[in-house]
């Protein structure tokens, strides 16, 4: 082993690396750091600032090309506008001189005032034979001012163009009509010089016209050639400088260079020029000289060098500082750091109180990572003088602890008493142990109860039975944990409440108090009670209180394979009120409803217990009546005549007869099922009411081929000639939200003009429609003019609902189609809201659920139409993936009037609510109905109070 005064060879070598405080370190990363961030914000500003400056140039090298074009148009133009004058004859200026013999004469009069007043120097006219008449002035022997004479007058067009051969002038070409002939073409031209010297005061920038003509532009100057691009310099606004830069420029760049670019910028004896090509190509006026735009730009690059050399001096100088502030604030650190190092070795002897005092006085300010280190020293230091204190601590912490756990036994049991169910424990006997107070309350009994009454004796007799005390033993014993049922109580005071019951096994160690089983139930009295209302109503018309539809099919049924069985032989009777409509119609719904219940209640009266007496729907009864004959049946037939006849109903001042057209079907020898006996008894009906009112008819079966065929022929017939004709057309009803009062959206509603002049509702086309298949174009034409008239609604949030048909299922092109045409339109799928009626969707559940998958895939929203109508819905409506439910009319008439109405109305809206789904309420004819429909929670009304029917204003 080495010995104590030897030193490890990696110490050693530890101790010879060479050392390089952690200060300098920071400083010289955080430097380059801060180097490179002026750096870059040099850079950056002064790009910025070339930036502006390019595009400041830009800017004014294209206001300049067009002054130079506007300056040059304009001198065009007064010339153009000057020739017409030339040949006037004194004050009349209404025609030109009729005799061409006497224009020499004229013009030669008017040269000298030309010159004077206008600076047109060059004046020429040559006649329709193209004989020059008259000539003077430069430019006459220039073969393109000749071709534009020629030109001009073959034409009849002015021609203009501006040439430097000889000189640069500018020419203008027009023809001259006497008494609405074309006598001639006038020729007028002058020098550019002024005009060229003018555009340099306007735009302060000089303008330098090259041309291939070696002719000297000036008499003063003498001809100049630049000789890198072949041409001579025919006038210049500027000075010689201006083109000695040019001279020096050809030998760098050729003019076919200038000419592709928009600009070039070059330095000549210490100054900075950019020059512009301007091109004519797109002008009215021609030329073949090149025209070049020259600045002098030696300020701006001077300023952008200034600021450059302004931002690299703050950039320096701002790093200086930063390095000056960065070591003055590293500076303190450090030196704290290497005094907590050197009272470290303290620790090893043991002088704590020292060390603690040396690291307390050096804190200052706000802490840091080194007064993070000094903590951990003092943490380290005052470790043995913290045990002591360590016993105390936890017999606090005991203490704190019982007093938590007293406060948690207290908020249980406040817990267990505003519980709203029934809470009770049992021992193994099945004695109560504790009860809350709302068990109390459901079950009439008090505090007394406890350990003297067991669960069982809260119980009435008929929920006593084996197999609960069985569960309530196993559970008691172990062998079960967890059992569920439900049972009834009977109160002290005779009271007999529903209670559903959830009993677990309670595990615990400590056994002494007996309590083995908690039990928890819940009431649900009112509950069974709505269902209860609810089962009714699946069976039931709660208008007349007769069963519905969908139980009539089941009692017809039942009835139709015994008679069929046993041979028996009946009858089904179909009734259809006479001018129900029009009862409705002159003393409203209530009136209607009215008779419907009076009908109801005299059919009661005459059939017999056996007998089946059942409300379709609308004003529309059905009677099965077993073990009766033709004889039978007409006799019954008479007197239900008789006893309608004798009713009579007085609404607001008016008396309604009552009466209604019956059609009798005999079973088995007018049908074996139900479709065909009801299709049979339809028709009956039918030909009954074409008799008169009050009126019965017994069905036969060569009536039926020949009415049923020459029916379907004839509206089938209609039906296609309406399609091929576009007969059919569209109408809107509005429905609103209940809360708001907004439009939310329209129900679209088809309708059918009639070849006689007439409308026909869907009721009367639309069964035929269905069974002949025509009903699938049906559907299509009024998806098509839906979408058609949402492209065209300006505002976007209104949305339109549609009627799918009972056969919708059964289109496999319905959802291509709707496909393509929102591609095509790009209207917002969810403003478009498909109906199907509940019978339809339940009829075949598992296509209904696939079809609202599909449309809801697209965007689309759904809704279940005529929603009450059989009650037994409600087991599907959570299968039905739709968005809105609208509650069938029948609940909605007598709403203010009628309570089991409102009740069912309100426990369709909770259940539609509690599935996530909103509710429209249809057949909404007043102020009070509507309001009593915000209360019970229904979120849209629609119906005549609403707005009727019609056209939809877009």
């Amino acid at each position: 082993m080495a010995s104590k005064d030897e030193i490890p060879a990696s110490q050693t070598a530890e101790r010879r690396r060479p050392y390089f405080s952690l200060k300098w370190k920071a400083v010289l990363v955080l430097s380059l750091i801060l180097m490179a961030v002026n750096a870059a914000l040099v850079m950056i500003g002064v790009g910025r600032l070339e930036g502006q400056l390019e595009r400041h140039r830009q800017m004014n090298a294209e206001r300049q090309v067009r002054e130079f074009e506007a300056l040059i148009e304009h001198s065009f133009s007064d010339l153009e506008r000057i020739a017409p004058l030339i040949l006037q004859q004194g004050d009349d200026t209404s025609e030109a001189v009729s005799d061409q013999t006497q224009v020499p004469l004229r013009l030669a009069g008017r040269v000298t005032a030309l010159e004077f007043d206008w600076d047109i120097t060059t004046l020429s006219f040559m006649d329709v034979h193209q004989t020059l008449r008259f000539e003077h002035g430069p430019g006459q022997g220039n073969l393109l001012v000749r071709q534009m004479l020629w030109k001009s007058l073959q034409t009849e067009s002015v021609g203009k163009i501006l040439t430097c051969a000889p000189e640069c002038r500018q020419f203008v070409s027009v023809p001259i009509l006497t008494q609405g002939q074309l006598s001639g073409v006038m020729l007028l031209g002058r020098t550019v010089a002024d005009a060229v010297y003018g555009f340099r005061s306007i735009s302060g920038s000089d303008l330098v016209i090259v041309s291939d003509s070696d002719s000297t532009p000036d008499s003063r100057r003498q001809t100049v050639r630049i000789a890198g691009w072949g041409r001579t310099v025919a006038l210049a606004s500027g000075n010689e400088e201006i083109v000695a830069a040019l001279q020096r420029l050809s030998t760098t760049v050729g003019l076919n260079d200038l000419q592709e670019r928009q600009a070039y910028r070059f330095d000549h004896r210490g100054r900075a020029y950019e020059v512009q090509h301007i091109s004519t190509a797109g002008l009215e006026w021609k030329s073949l000289d090149d025209f070049l735009l020259i600045s002098d730009i030696t300020p701006e690059v001077e300023y952008i060098r200034h600021a450059r050399r302004q931002s690299v001096s703050v950039g320096l100088t701002g790093f200086l500082i930063s390095e000056l502030l960065l070591l003055f604030l590293l500076w303190g650190p450090m030196s704290r750091l290497r005094r907590l190092a050197s009272v470290l070795p303290r620790l090893a002897e043991g002088e704590t109180t020292e060390l603690r005092s040396l690291i307390t006085t050096s804190r200052r300010g706000l802490e840091d990572e080194i007064d993070v280190a000094s903590n951990a020293v003092l943490s380290l230091a005052n470790r043995l003088e913290a045990l002591n204190h360590e016993v105390e601590y936890r017999t606090d912490n005991l203490i704190q602890r019982s007093m938590a756990l007293a406060r948690e036994r207290d908020f249980v049991a406040g817990l267990l008493n505003s519980a709203q169910v029934v809470i009770l424990t049992q021992d193994g006997e099945g004695r109560i142990r504790s009860l809350n107070q709302e068990g109390q309350r459901i079950t009439g009994r008090d505090a007394a109860v406890i350990g003297r009454e067991t669960f069982l004796e809260l119980l009435d007799r008929d929920s006593r039975n084996e197999e609960l005390s069985h569960a309530l033993e196993k559970l008691g014993q172990g062998e079960l944990q967890s059992y569920q049922h439900d049972s009834h109580i009977l109160t002290p005071g005779g009271e007999r409440r529903s209670v559903s019951w959830v009993h677990s096994r309670l595990v615990s160690e400590d056994q002494s108090s007996g309590v083995r089983i908690l039990s928890v139930g819940l009431d649900i009295t009112e509950r069974e009670k709505a269902e209860s209302n609810l089962a009714w109503l699946a069976d039931h018309d709660p208008l007349t209180e007769l069963i519905n539809r969908r139980r009539f099919q089941i009692d017809f049924q039942k009835i139709l394979a015994i008679n069929l069985r046993y041979q028996r032989h009946g009858a089904l009777f179909f009734f259809d009120l006479d001018q129900f409509k029009y009862v409705n119609d002159t003393s409203g719904h209530q009136a209607g409803d009215a008779m419907l219940r009076v009908v109801a209640n005299a059919l009661r009266q005459l059939v017999r217990e056996s007998d089946l007496l059942a409300r379709l729907g609308g004003d529309e009864f059905a009677l099965v009546v077993p073990d009766t004959d033709a004889e039978g049946a007409t006799r019954l037939a008479r007197k239900i005549m008789e006893r309608l006849l004798e009713i009579e109903l007085p609404v607001k001042g008016r008396s309604h007869r009552i009466s209604a057209s019956i059609g009798i079907v005999l079973f088995p020898e007018h049908g074996t099922n139900i479709h065909d006996l009801m299709a049979n008894a339809d028709l009956s009906m039918y030909q009954a009411k074409d008799v008169g009112r009050g009126r019965w008819h017994m069905f036969s079966r060569g009536e039926l081929r020949r009415e049923q065929l020459d029916n379907e022929v004839d509206w089938r017939h209609k039906i296609e000639q309406a399609l091929r004709e576009e007969r059919f057309f569209l109408q809107f009803q509005p429905i609103v939200e209940i809360e708001g009062g907004r439009t939310s959206h329209y129900e679209v509603l088809i309708r059918m003009h009639e070849s006689d002049g007439g409308v026909a509702t869907p009721d009367r086309f639309i069964p035929v429609a269905e069974r002949s298949g025509l009903i699938h174009r049906i559907d299509r034409f009024v998806l098509q003019q839906a979408i058609g008239t949402l492209v065209q609604m300006e505002d976007p949030e209104i949305a339109l609902s549609i009627n799918l048909s009972g056969k919708v299922v059964e289109d496999p092109e319905l959802l291509p189609l709707l496909k393509r045409l929102l591609q095509i339109s790009a209207v917002d799928p969810a403003r478009l809201l498909f109906e199907i009626t509940e019978t339809a969707a339940l009829a075949d559940i598992q296509a209904a659920q696939r079809l609202i998958g599909a449309i809801r895939d697209l965007g689309c929203r759904t809704a279940l139409d005529d929603f009450g109508v059989g009650f037994s819905s409600f087991l599907y409506l959570k299968e039905l993936p739709v968005d809105i439910v609208k509650i069938d009319g029948s609940f909605i008439r007598n709403l203010p009037r009628r309570a089991d109405d409102r009740i069912f109305v309100k426990a369709m809206a909770d259940v539609a609510a509690g599935l996530g789904k909103r509710t429209i309420a249809e057949f909404v004819e007043d102020q009070a109905t509507l309001a009593m429909l915000g209360e019970l929670g229904v979120d849209y009304a629609q119906g005549y109070y609403i707005g009727k029917p019609g056209p939809l204003a877009l």
